[in-house]
């Protein structure tokens, strides 16, 4: 570890954030990467893939783990 980041962690890794996100009334949890004006990339869920890849505004989340 130099710099307090793990350099074995892939990019995505990195800049990615594990989250609680509303969608179509449900509590999701998944991984989301910020990709710009607001909107997000979902990367990784709880729910066997279901929302894999999805992009969604910053409204869907309401909290994250850092």
């Amino acid at each position: 570890m130099k710099g307090g980041l793990d350099f074995d962690m892939t990019r995505s890794e990195r800049d990615s954030s594990w989250c609680y996100l509303l969608i179509n009334g449900s509590i999701v949890t998944a991984k989301v990467k910020h990709i710009g004006s607001g909107r997000y990339k979902i990367i990784e869920d709880e729910e066997n893939g279901k929302y894999f890849d999805m992009i969604i505004d910053a409204s869907d989340i309401f909290h994250c783990n850092l």
